[in-house]
């Protein structure tokens, strides 16, 4: 079993932050944070465009209407 990972240092108005994309996302904060880690990794080449490696909610940000 993994490890719970946890944020240390992150702002109040960065938590909004997060908690009005989760809405906006239809996600959890916590799933919303694994999206945007594993995004993060994705775009900076140290993951593959695996989606197999993605979170359990890993749905594009543009499949959800807006």
């Amino acid at each position: 079993m993994a490890r719970p990972l946890t944020i240390r240092n992150l702002l109040d108005e960065h938590r909004h932050a997060l908690g009005e994309l989760a809405i906006r996302e239809y996600r959890e904060p916590d799933d919303q944070a694994a999206y945007l880690i594993v995004d993060g990794l994705r775009r900076a080449g140290i993951l593959k465009d695996d989606r197999s490696a993605a979170p359990t909610d890993s749905r594009e940000p543009e499949a959800v209407a807006r």
